[in-house]
């Protein structure tokens, strides 16, 4: 699979059920909530996710943010269930606007793709095979 089959499908995915994943006993996004997923969850089979990686309780009953996208548990996660390395075309940077998209401007009913901006869309969809 390639970076760009891997954003169609979690895209696709995404703008299919028509609401964000979200948290109400935490009042946050989640990677995956009760069948729904952001966009980078959704790049996440079911073996990989792992409850830490979402916002939880301690021991001590703090709440402990989930983990940020960029960071190693979600990457390796992403690479385990479909076999890509989103840092072979991504930045850190580039998969933080793209996270911050998906949190601040997506909107269910409107397409997430639009929203990129060129750059990272470019770097996305550049790793297609020719036709």
């Amino acid at each position: 699979m390639s970076i760009s089959e891997l954003f169609d499908t979690a895209i696709a995915r995404l703008e299919a059920q028509e609401t964000k994943a979200f948290n109400p006993k935490y009042g946050v996004g989640a990677y995956r909530y009760e069948g729904t997923c952001c966009l980078f969850g959704g790049m996440i089979e079911d073996d990989f996710s792992e409850p830490e990686m979402e916002a939880h309780q301690d021991d001590k009953g703090s709440l402990v943010a989930r983990t940020p996208v960029h960071k190693k548990p979600v990457l390796e996660a992403i690479q385990a269930s479909t076999g890509v390395n989103l840092l072979d075309g991504l930045t850190v940077e580039d998969i933080e606007t793209i996270h911050g998209i998906h949190e601040v401007k997506w909107q269910p009913g409107h397409s997430f793709k639009a929203l990129l901006p060129a750059e990272i869309s470019a770097k996305i969809w550049s790793s297609m095979p020719a036709q």
